[in-house]
């Protein structure tokens, strides 16, 4: 059994959680998932804004959770 789905939405301005902190997780989880050939289970979407969830990530999260969990494809 390989990694399990996850993404993250990363507000660029976020005063709470640094952007660059976030990047520099996915970047190291990106390592272990392609250990697994699972890169298609981990995804980002980044905004330019302060603590938010804008409608861009709103989408993309639906979207994804569509896709992982529902097992849902356009």
């Amino acid at each position: 059994m390989g990694p399990l789905p996850f993404m993250a939405c990363v507000a660029e301005d976020d005063e709470d959680f640094a952007a660059a902190g976030v990047r520099e997780v996915m970047d190291s989880a990106g390592a272990v998932y392609s250990l697994f050939s699972a890169e298609t289970e981990l995804r980002s979407v980044t905004a330019t804004v302060p603590h938010s969830f804008p409608q861009r990530s709103r989408d993309a999260a639906s979207e994804f959770l569509k896709t992982k969990l529902l097992r849902v494809e356009d």
